[in-house]
């Protein structure tokens, strides 16, 4: 029986990695300078890291996920990016991406 791991160090198996859901709100400006419009949205990312501290590394990551995704969805550029805030940051849990993300199954063969 495998002994579990403590929270704080890398996880005993190499396969395994830490998931997390990080929710967080931009803040952005829309139309010309001189409107002065701002408008917010809220955005989930995930998170797939080896271990279950976060640097500044992983935060910095996170907040591009967050300014591409805005960028791919709503046509903001990231210059028009005011503000990034971090809601919450969730463990969803430590286990091989394969489980997390759902094993492939073989086709069956007849």
């Amino acid at each position: 029986m495998k002994k579990p791991t403590k929270i704080g160090t890398t996880p005993s198996d190499p396969e395994n990695k830490v998931f997390f859901m990080v929710c967080a709100t931009a803040i952005y400006r829309v139309g010309e300078p001189d409107e002065k419009q701002v408008k917010q949205r809220t955005l989930n990312i995930l998170l797939e890291h080896d271990n279950i501290n976060l640097s500044k590394k992983e935060l910095d990551d996170a907040n591009r996920a967050i300014i591409n995704r805005l960028n791919k969805e709503n046509k903001v550029e990231p210059n028009q990016v005011l503000d990034v805030v971090f809601n919450a940051i969730s463990i969803l849990g430590m286990m091989p991406a394969d489980v997390f993300y759902g094993k492939k199954e073989e086709p069956a063969v007849n």
